[in-house]
């Protein structure tokens, strides 16, 4: 996908709680099919990430990929609100962005 870079503090946001995020999303499969559905993986991205045998990893590098595909923030926020699994990382990555954007005012 490509268009308007994420902007610097979703970028910021998404880097801040890097770790947390790999600790609570635990449906990586669901995620990934979301994204190739929104076209901003592609089939190459999908298999580079089932390549790894620790799902930590394939989450980590997941985590780097996102700022690198364009301001999809809201969507990946979205995508991670689709599974049960991946909620409370949805709720910690949009906490972590309200709190930087409430800072910057």
């Amino acid at each position: 996908m490509t268009g308007i870079a994420m902007p610097t503090l979703d970028r910021e946001a998404l880097r801040s709680c890097h770790v947390e995020l790999i600790d609570n999303i635990d449906n990586l499969s669901s995620i990934c099919a979301y994204l190739y559905q929104h076209n901003i993986i592609n089939a190459n991205d999908k298999a580079f990430l089932k390549s790894f045998q620790h799902p930590g990893e394939a989450i980590d590098e997941l985590l780097m990929m996102i700022p690198k595909k364009g301001n999809i923030l809201n969507i990946f926020i979205h995508i991670l609100q689709q599974s049960r699994e991946n909620q409370k990382a949805a709720k910690i990555l949009v906490q972590k962005r309200l709190q930087l954007y409430a800072d910057r005012k």
